[in-house]
């Protein structure tokens, strides 16, 4: 008996496990990437790890209305944020961080894409129907020359109600 539950525990780590690394490879990818243009000229990257993001969202907190808490609570599964501004840099560094955010992009399924006014915005992410989480969400803005990454996930129905409410 005690061998069967070990077999059955071995296998439910391993299908999860799997489930979850499917997710990491992009974000991971990406965030080798901005740490590699982070020392190019005209490339402003700031990264934000679990802890800053938990005071930020403690610090934010503080002085939001329940409406606004309600929106912020949408992202606390976030664990990491990555902001890339890269409007000022070398049109070959630009040239070859976008070829590389596109090919790991490429990976992930495209939730949104907007464009007004000759400027875009692309929305990426990992949704997984089953758990209704999206995961390691990316805003890519190539005519701006700006990246937002966000490691970690966001409950859909979350997002669902506060849309609800806010409509």
């Amino acid at each position: 008996m005690k061998k069967y539950l070990l077999t059955v525990l071995a296998l439910l780590l391993v299908f999860t496990s799997t489930e979850l690394y499917a997710q990491k490879p992009a974000a991971e990818s990406l965030e080798k990437i901005c740490e590699e243009y982070k020392a190019k000229k005209g490339f402003d990257v700031v990264t934000f790890g679990p802890l800053a993001m938990s005071l930020m969202n403690i610090a934010a907190k503080m002085e939001m209305d329940e409406e606004e808490r309600d929106a912020l609570n949408v992202f606390k599964g976030i664990k990491r944020m990555i902001v890339v501004e890269y409007e000022n840099c070398s049109r070959k560094d630009r040239t070859s961080f976008e070829t590389r955010v596109k090919e790991v992009l490429g990976e992930m399924e495209l939730l949104m894409s907007m464009k007004e006014d000759g400027e875009t915005v692309e929305i990426y992410g990992d949704y997984n129907e089953k758990t209704g989480l999206l995961s390691n969400m990316v805003m890519f803005m190539p005519v701006e020359g700006g990246l937002i990454s966000f490691t970690g996930s966001i409950d859909m129905e979350n997002v669902a109600a506060l849309a609800n409410e806010t409509l």
